[in-house]
């Protein structure tokens, strides 16, 4: 689509096969001659049947090699649901911004909208209204000062939003990732355990492990539904000729616990032969008897971060890996 004419009234032709529409907010200011705004966009796709008919994915970039600004995020889906997952804590040294967006043509009324600490009950909330339709940034610390990374926090959205982005600023730039939908419709289910049976190991999911010359590599494993209080999971990593290089045992995991396991510590000075590979999220019910009944959904928040050249300081950027059973 690139290069393609545009009509006076905005209309942009596309193919009528398979392909990518890109719009461009620049070209979209420039063309309407709008000032610098925020907003939200609405995507109408008219004659769709099913989810996986019309997708799309958001990117944020700063100027020609400004890495500044950077995105990994996508499309928010239509529904609203009660709880948002998978919103980290700030470092000391960083902000944390909640985008809530308000999709609806009618007032967020004050105190719909609270935060707190995953596995622990006491909610704040904001006190401010929100009217139909706008984009409201809000400062996760406002409400949580103490809260600090490798903290998770929850949003209780109460079906007012569907799911929210959120900002990482630090030191001038800002990368921008998105929430998850937390699951109150699933119930603990013995027949997990089997898997093995079926798999030959508990699966979750996966992550890539990127070629850690240039990218530090970290994993934690948070809770995606309401009734995940607890999870025993075990992470392994293969090389990237698919070994096995070494294993971790995050153990019983409680609901509240955040475990940040981090490549080059996992890896104790050792190589992966390859210089990348990935790691794979198992269910780890040895000695865990009384604990197979676990919940079918988990996410694991995977922060991947580009090496600077003056030593290991790294910038982290989420990247979010969902699995349901």
């Amino acid at each position: 689509m690139k290069g393609a004419k545009h009509s006076p009234n905005g209309r942009k032709p596309v193919t009528t096969e398979l392909g990518a529409i890109v719009l461009d907010s620049r070209e979209i200011r420039n063309r309407f001659d709008l000032p610098a705004f925020t907003g939200q966009l609405f995507l109408h796709a008219i004659g769709a049947a099913g989810h996986d008919v019309v997708k799309y994915a958001l990117d944020t970039l700063g100027e020609e090699g400004d890495d500044s600004s950077l995105s990994c995020t996508h499309d928010a889906n239509s529904w609203p649901g009660d709880l948002y997952a998978g919103l980290p804590a700030p470092r000391a040294d960083e902000r944390v911004l909640l985008w809530v967006q308000n999709s609806h043509p009618c007032q967020i009324p004050p105190s719909s909208i609270g935060l707190n600490l995953m596995g622990q009950s006491e909610i704040r909330y904001w006190d401010q209204p929100i009217a139909p339709l706008p984009a409201s940034r809000s400062n996760v610390s406002a409400l949580l000062p103490d809260a600090r990374w490798p903290q998770q926090i929850e949003v209780q959205a109460g079906k007012h939003m569907v799911r929210p982005r959120y900002e990482i600023v630090r030191a001038g730039r800002r990368r921008v990732a998105h929430v998850n939908v937390e699951r109150t419709d699933l119930e603990p289910d013995a027949r997990i355990g089997e898997l093995g049976n079926l798999m030959g190991k508990g699966y979750l999911l996966p992550a890539p492990v990127l070629p850690r010359e240039s990218w530090r590599s970290l994993a934690m494993p948070t809770p995606m539904a309401t009734c995940q209080t607890e999870l025993p999971v075990t992470a392994i990593l293969y090389d990237g000729d698919g070994k096995e290089a070494a294993r971790h045992r995050f153990g019983r995991m409680q609901r509240h616990q955040s475990e940040v396991l981090d490549v080059d510590d996992w890896l104790n000075g050792h190589a992966l032969v390859f210089g990348y590979g990935h790691m794979e999220l198992v269910y780890d019910f040895v000695g865990w008897r009384a604990c197979r009944r676990v919940a079918p959904w988990i996410v694991s928040i995977r922060a991947s971060g580009q090496r600077s050249r003056r030593g290991n300081q790294f910038w982290r950027a989420r990247v979010q890996h969902r699995a349901h059973l």
